[in-house]
């Protein structure tokens, strides 16, 4: 995405309006991919029915761009300029995520079901790590 001036001159302010071009000119850019894998065992009986379910998920994101400032002058009644706004011009930057996630879910027959997560991220600039376990118990609709 390209957003900003529709030129390369400075932006003048008066007290009657704006002319010149803005002063911010960006380009960005957005990308983010993502693999879902799920497997099921075939449901089975020992002491009332069982589904076991596996799963895996690999997650990646990116966002980079680059922000461009000019000056902006402000001009008084007179037309003369009482004040130069300037601007630092950053570097560009692009951050990336990688993201691995893998689980497990098991029904125990009629109203438990026990799962697990275990997650791992790795960003620019950082590492991290997400382990989750947990059981529920529910109740099976009837009619």
């Amino acid at each position: 995405m390209n957003l900003g001036a529709q030129g390369p001159d400075d932006m003048t302010v008066t007290p009657t309006g704006n002319r010149g071009n803005f002063f911010d000119t960006q380009n960005r850019g957005a990308r983010r991919q993502e693999w879902l894998e799920t497997w099921s065992l075939v449901p089975f009986n020992f002491l009332g029915a069982h589904l076991v379910k596996l799963g895996t998920m690999l997650t990646g994101s990116s966002n980079q761009g680059q922000f461009a400032y000019r000056p902006v002058d402000i001009l008084n009644a007179q037309g003369i300029r009482t004040q130069r706004i300037t601007f630092l011009n950053q570097l560009p930057f692009n951050r990336t995520d990688l993201e691995v996630t893998a689980g497990s879910g098991l029904l125990f027959g009629e109203g438990f079901v026990a799962n697990a997560f275990c997650s791992e991220g790795v960003s620019s600039p950082g590492t991290e790590k997400d382990v989750r376990a947990g059981a529920d118990r529910y109740e099976a609709a009837t009619d």
